[in-house]
């Protein structure tokens, strides 16, 4: 198995990482450290290992991840679905979200893991975001 980097893009002054393994069975996966977003899963052809297929549902280029408002194939956060009308009580204390899927709060908000540049450890594959 190998695996290479690639500079995509530059946000906010950090590079854009696509990383893509690929096993002797010429299986591969891509994925971009912009919101773990995965770009693609390639499985070969079983009688010939050197053409392939896509199986992945996504977007021809970067842009089309830095503009998504689907989440498809990425990390979503700080929550995991909807919170009705965009507001939970907890302990007799009401908060109010942000409504990004008025008028719910869907996947994080304005701005969810989907949309953060998650550092990249080299010597596994580890997504980590310092909160700040």
């Amino acid at each position: 198995m190998f695996f290479k980097k690639k500079i995509e893009a530059e946000i906010e002054n950090e590079e854009i990482i696509k990383i893509t393994f690929n096993n002797d069975n010429n299986y591969s996966v891509s994925f971009y450290n912009f919101g773990g977003y995965i770009d693609s899963i390639r499985i070969p052809y079983q009688n010939n290992l050197s053409k392939f297929e896509d199986v992945l549902l996504g977007y021809k280029n970067f842009q089309g991840y830095v503009k998504d408002q689907s989440y498809f194939n990425c990390i979503v956060g700080r929550v995991c679905g909807r919170i009705s009308n965009a507001k939970f009580n907890l302990n007799d204390k009401q908060y109010l979200l942000f409504a990004n899927h008025d008028p719910h709060h869907l996947h994080g908000g304005k701005e969810g893991f989907n949309k953060k540049i998650w550092k990249i450890n080299n010597i596994i594959v580890l997504f980590y975001y310092l909160l700040m």
